[in-house]
């Protein structure tokens, strides 16, 4: 194996899901670098010809530094913003434009967005996983597949994590085997794994959000352009060190997703467009293997059980039960902060949000979930948040504690700053409770 090979198992290994990362330079965009970028990607996706998915997955795409606010993008925009600069085109982004590894409508075409701290100077490999996720996630309502929120803080919680990390040793198994029938059999403990926790945890949509963000990481490695071969030992290695991931809510797809689609390249050609008729991955992998899951509520519970004990589910248990008893504490201290004293809300009208899905959330009480870091963006302005921000659990409002400064439109907080666009302020509306509002 060549060394380029043995630091992409490395590097794609432990380099993911970051939302702005940090593993490039901090200088603003280097115009010639980006513009190699721009060609790798073209070369990827032409390579594909849209086989994979059947249309072409190159397409507007922004490189974007969140330090400069520089964005260097691959083709003009409609709105006029960019110049023209051999080849490429160079603009600013806005205040309210957050900046993250995502898909976006600016100025008046839809992007492919990128960090550019997040694209790797020194790994090929990993810089084309990223540059091809994030454009599948710009052509993914186009072949059918919807963009959603995870509605998974179960999986931050002890029952629900357990449950994920055994589905993961289970998954990892299967990559790994040697044999079709310990393969078979690994993939029916983590089916059974997941029915069991599914049926425990019914108000969820995990397999909605392993389609959004699964098939985007499925993609990138795909055509990444190292082997399957090496492929399957780098998802497994991923979701061995997925075990000491905080944030499963979010990232737990970037896992899951490439293991059961390289499962599925081995047993269903034709599974990609099922998943884009609604299809769910484990469903799919089910079907492939003929395997059908116990009926009746007692007879999944002792299914699970009994493949717990082959992936030690006692000791994690322990070990998790441990991790949860630190979560309060943490979950303690966010609550005397936002809800035993003043409180900023900031009413959800169409806001923008981007965070890092690498962080977990913390459910509080029955009111809403935590962030530990967040950029909301709208009509009222810019919030920045550096240290815990709850967002309600029927989407209405954010709530920050009450600020510490106020220098009429910028505001601060003790985890936050806050710049209100003109004809917004803050009102007071009792004791403690502040809410922005438009004058």
């Amino acid at each position: 194996m060549k060394m380029s090979a043995l630091l992409a198992l490395m590097g794609i290994g432990l380099g993911w899901c970051a939302s702005d990362g940090a593993s490039g330079e901090t200088a603003s965009i280097d115009l010639a670098r980006a513009r190699q970028y721009f060609a790798e990607l073209k070369r990827i996706a032409d390579a594909d010809g849209g086989r994979l998915w059947g249309v072409p997955l190159c397409g507007p795409t922004l490189l974007a530094d969140p330090n400069s606010r520089t964005v260097v993008a691959n083709q003009s925009d409609q709105g006029g913003r960019l110049t023209a600069d051999d080849g490429i085109y160079v603009g600013h982004l806005e205040p309210e434009v957050s900046i993250a590894n995502t898909a976006i409508e600016w100025s008046g075409t839809v992007w492919t967005m990128v960090s550019w701290n997040a694209l790797s100077y020194t790994d090929p490999y990993d810089r084309a996983r990223l540059l091809i996720h994030e454009s599948w996630h710009r052509i993914q309502m186009e072949i059918g597949i919807p963009s959603v929120v995870t509605a998974n803080v179960h999986l931050d919680g002890i029952g629900g994590r357990v449950s994920l990390l055994l589905e993961f040793r289970a998954l990892g198994r299967a990559l790994l085997a040697g044999e079709k029938s310990a393969q078979r059999e690994a993939i029916i403990d983590a089916l059974i794994l997941r029915r069991y926790r599914q049926s425990r945890f019914p108000n969820n949509n995990e397999n909605a959000f392993e389609r959004h963000e699964g098939m985007a990481e499925y993609t990138g490695l795909k055509l990444c352009g190292l082997p399957d071969s090496l492929l399957v030992r780098i998802a497994a290695r991923r979701l061995k060190l997925g075990e000491d991931n905080d944030g499963l809510a979010n990232s737990f797809p970037y896992l899951t997703g490439p293991a059961l689609g390289l499962l599925l390249d081995h047993y269903d050609a034709a599974w990609r467009a099922k998943v884009c008729k609604g299809a769910d991955l484990a469903a799919l992998l089910a079907a492939a293997i003929d395997w059908h899951a116990p009926i009746g509520d007692e007879q999944l519970q002792a299914a699970a059980d009994l493949v717990g004990a082959k992936y030690d589910a006692a000791k994690l248990l322990v070990d998790e039960t441990a991790r949860a008893a630190r979560q309060e504490q943490t979950a303690e201290a966010y609550r005397s902060r936002l809800l035993a004293h003043g409180r900023l809300l900031v009413p959800n009208n169409n806001l923008q949000f981007s965070f890092n899905p690498q962080e977990k959330l913390i459910p509080l009480d029955t009111i809403g979930v935590i962030y530990e870091t967040m950029r909301l963006t709208g009509d009222f302005g810019v919030l920045e948040v550096t240290n815990g921000i709850l967002r309600t659990n029927d989407w209405q409002f954010f709530v920050v504690a009450a600020p510490d400064k106020v220098e009429g439109e910028s505001i601060t907080g003790e985890v936050y700053t806050l710049q209100l666009h003109p004809g917004w302020q803050i009102v007071a509306k009792g004791k403690g409770t502040f809410v922005i509002e438009k004058q």
